[in-house]
């Protein structure tokens, strides 16, 4: 069952048009072929990068996208899918009763050659286990939380985290049963580990809960500080590879996370009582 036309149409016009999906993917493709050039072609590494170029170049070719997280077309295709779902769910909530939140932990920073040791799935039950512990997981109150990740050139790590969206209620608790502990501390540059915001435009929220692009975020000095700067720019080099071969092995299941609903047939279905009475 397909989210309304209503919801779909709302989440069209924030999310990128069919020709600039194509264009990324047929760079994404070059870049990957550019970065292992010169690289030993038995490495499990080129292997692998040529079969994902190879890949991407038939989806941009044939307009239809390859079934992989490391495309922009299939992931255009799963945004609209899956954010037009959120927006129709969530419509019986007032804006007062959600919240949309960002976790970071200080533990899921890798440096290219980590992350391919560590898979999505992995983080992802990390982080449901760390839910469990804080009690928050049992808390009324529904969770959707999506993984991300970015780039530091300057220190030359991952830094992943999650993008969530729950209840106002569940949010401040999110915050003070989880903040402070198991790795949830302000980053080596002062980010704080959960950062809530009101929600005033969905479909520009709900939007950027689920994102197709790892930007890379340099580190700089300002004003005897250590600042990430702000923007998006593109990863470059191998490390750009790196993280498209991550994604390539990764099931969108695994970088989904859910409580007290379910994603089925192209619909969050909340539990009963999903809303805390207090």
């Amino acid at each position: 069952m397909k989210p309304s036309i209503s919801a779909r149409q709302q989440i069209s016009a924030r999310i990128e048009d069919l020709s600039k999906a194509l264009t990324e993917d047929s760079l994404r493709a070059k870049l990957i072929r550019v970065s292992l050039k010169g690289r030993s072609d038995t490495t499990k590494r080129y292997v692998n990068g040529r079969r994902l170029a190879v890949s991407l170049e038939r989806g941009v070719r044939e307009e239809f996208p390859q079934l992989t997280l490391s495309s922009f077309l299939y992931m255009r295709q799963v945004r609209l899918n899956v954010v037009a779902a959120l927006l129709s769910a969530m419509a019986r909530f007032s804006n007062d009763k959600l919240r949309t939140v960002t976790v970071i932990n200080r533990k899921w920073r890798f440096t290219g050659r980590q992350l391919r040791k560590v898979t999505a799935a992995q983080i992802k039950r990390q982080f449901r286990t760390h839910l469990q512990r804080a009690a928050i997981l049992d808390e009324p109150g529904f969770l959707v939380a999506f993984l991300h990740g970015e780039y530091e050139p300057t220190t030359g790590v991952f830094q992943l985290h999650f993008h969530l969206l729950t209840t106002t209620d569940k949010a401040v608790f999110l915050l003070k049963n989880l903040r402070g502990r198991l790795g949830y501390k302000k980053t080596a540059t002062g980010a704080v580990p959960i950062k809530r915001r009101k929600v005033r435009d969905r479909p520009e929220q709900f939007s950027y809960l689920l994102k197709s692009f790892w930007p890379a975020r340099p580190v700089v000095e300002i004003r005897g500080q250590m600042k990430r700067v702000r923007g998006v720019r593109r990863i470059k080099g191998i490390q750009h590879t790196n993280y498209l071969l991550w994604l390539d092995r990764t099931d969108f299941s695994d970088i989904l996370l859910l409580n007290k609903c379910v994603y089925r047939n192209g619909k969050f279905h909340l539990a009963e009582g999903c809303i805390s009475r207090r």
